[in-house]
Parts: structure tokens; C-alpha cells; sequence
């Protein structure tokens, strides 16, 4: 919805690029998420720097000292990993968005949308890392929870075969008494 004649050329350019590298991105039916996730940042930052055609050029907003404590600390808990330790499919990505990160924190006129742009495409990245030898992203396991019904199931003794034991004392019954007739009627014949 945004048009080329609404903005000046300086900052139409940058957006330009942005759009087309999304649409590409977007285009592609293998892309991952920290593409798609990159793409969208750049396409953000780009959006956020149009400048109306006509207008003076507003001064972009600098990153406040939380922002960038949070990237220097992304990349500091970033550069503690070991690429040995993780799938060179996730590594591409994640290494990509370091040395973006790493690129932003080193500017001095670094905007507080780059700084965002890049502590937030970092975490992801990061994120996304799996584990070599692993085929997904490592999640926690959920904790098994004993199941308390089966307590009162194995205090009761099983009731299988206990009709059986009744036939049985009947049938040893009836012949005893079957006997014991026989024995009586041949002892007084």
C-alpha cells in the first residue's frame, strides 16, 4: 500500500531492497524461519525509515542503554556456543545472525530498530539451534506422574479362577457323598 512517489529516493531505496528480498523469501518454499524471521526485520527497520517526500529528514531514533545491553549480552551468550555442538543446518543461520549482531553493536550510529532488529533475529537464531545428532530443536522432556490408581489395583487380589476353586469343592463334595452311599448301602446288604 505504500507508493514510491510518497517518499524521497534516499529512503525508498533501502525499502525497495527490503520488499524484494521478502518477496523472494516469501517466494521460496524451503524457506526457514530465521530467513523469513530476518527478512521481516529488514522489511521492518526499511518501513520505519521512509521518509515522507517533502518532509525534512526525521533523525532516527537512538537504542537507549537497556537495548543495547541486551544485544551485547545476545552476542556474548551467542560467541559461548561451539559449532561442533550443533547441526551445520541450524549453525548457517544462527552464525549469520551473530555477525549481523556483531555488525550493529560495532556501529556507532546504530539505530535503536537495528539494535532491536538484531538482538531479535539473534534470539531466534539462536533458538533454532538443534543439537548435532539431534533431529529437533531441544525442548524439555515433560516429567511422567505415577498414576495413583494403580496402588488400590494391586491391593486386591485378582479374581480370575476363583469361581472355578467353588465348582471344584462341589464337585469333590457330591462325589464324597456319592461314596459314603455306596459304602452304607454295600455294608448293609
Amino acid at each position: 500500500s505504500k507508493k514510491q512517489a510518497d517518499y524521497t529516493a534516499e529512503s525508498w531505496a533501502p525499502f525497495a531492497a527490503a520488499l524484494k528480498s521478502a518477496q523472494d523469501v516469501a517466494a521460496k518454499s524451503d524457506a526457514t524461519k530465521a530467513e523469513v524471521t530476518a527478512a521481516t526485520a529488514k522489511l521492518a527497520e526499511a518501513s520505519s525509515n521512509l521518509v515522507k517526500a517533502g518532509s525534512t529528514t526525521p533523525q532516527p531514533e537512538k537504542p537507549s542503554a537497556e537495548d543495547v545491553a541486551a544485544l551485547q549480552s545476545a552476542i556474548k551468550d551467542a560467541e559461548s556456543k561451539k559449532q561442533a555442538d550443533y547441526t551445520a543446518e541450524s549453525w548457517a543461520p544462527f552464525a549469520a545472525a551473530l555477525k549481523s549482531a556483531q555488525d550493529v553493536a560495532a556501529k556507532s550510529d546504530a539505530t535503536k530498530a537495528e539494535v532491536t532488529a538484531a538482538t531479535a533475529k539473534l534470539a531466534e537464531a539462536s533458538k533454532n539451534l538443534v543439537k548435532a545428532g539431534s533431529t529437533t530443536p531441544n525442548k524439555p522432556d515433560k516429567p511422567t506422574k505415577p498414576n495413583k490408581d494403580n496402588n488400590k489395583n494391586q491391593q486386591k487380589l485378582p479374581i480370575t479362577g476363583s469361581s472355578v476353586l467353588v465348582i471344584a469343592f462341589v464337585a469333590i463334595a457330591l462325589v464324597a457323598a456319592g461314596v459314603s452311599v455306596v459304602v452304607y448301602r454295600r455294608r448293609n446288604a
